[in-house]
């Protein structure tokens, strides 16, 4: 999400080589301006949906139509595309330890060699694809995704959309109340709706993995 920001929202102009990100041609792309111009920070749906096929697809399609710069459409095209190959690396299950290596370092690559981004958020990706190259390579790691700070932000965001300031006791509390929702989701194949900003953007597909995961077992 902070690589996100720094392309659409960051204070400085994005540039790699020849080519710079124009947040002006998502717009003429027809790209959802929610997507861009970001009010929820905290939501990995929207991000998805940003670093999308569909939206690279839109994207060149602009070459055709418009005769925009290609220099910078495929600057844009590259950068979504690394974005979204860095978060199926992490959060996709059928990927290959080797698979999963081989898309962090290209997306390290890229990343560290763009001009404009922040000095700390691309510190922060470059310890983020160390880690997951180092630990792809452990084969008692099944699941990548839950050994970054997902779980844990995704735990405090959840309990800060209740109370914005809480005490332990209270997060106690809150434990017990996403254990309760954890457990109904797992036993009671609930569904959830696409409709919850924020953290909660994320636990459809969180409910619909569990339920799938049932479902196969049961065949």
């Amino acid at each position: 999400k902070n690589i996100r920001s720094q392309l659409v929202l960051g204070s400085d102009i994005i540039t790699g080589g020849e080519g710079f990100f124009d947040v002006g041609i998502l717009m003429l792309a027809g790209i959802k301006r929610e997507l861009y111009c970001v009010n929820d920070y905290a939501s990995d749906v929207i991000v998805l949906k940003l670093c999308s096929g569909e939206t690279i697809s839109k994207l060149l399609a602009l070459i055709e139509q418009r005769s925009e710069d290609s220099k910078n459409i495929a600057f844009m095209s590259l950068s979504f595309y690394f974005l979204n190959t860095f978060l199926c690396a992490f959060n996709t299950s059928d990927i290959s330890s080797e698979g999963r290596i081989t898309m962090l370092w290209a997306s390290l690559m890229w990343f560290t060699s763009l001009e404009g981004i922040n000095e700390k958020t691309q510190h922060n990706f470059t310890t983020a694809c160390l880690g997951g190259i180092f630990l792809s390579m452990q084969k008692k790691v099944k699941n990548l995704r839950l050994t970054t700070t997902e779980p844990l932000e995704h735990t405090f965001g959840t309990t800060r959309s209740w109370k914005r300031e809480f005490t332990v006791g209270e997060f106690i509390t809150y434990s017990n109340k996403l254990e309760m929702i954890m457990k109904n989701a797992i036993e009671n194949e609930i569904y959830s709706s696409t409709s919850a900003k924020g953290y909660m953007s994320g636990f459809k597909g969180f409910t619909d993995v569990i339920n799938g995961i049932k479902t196969k077992l049961r065949k």
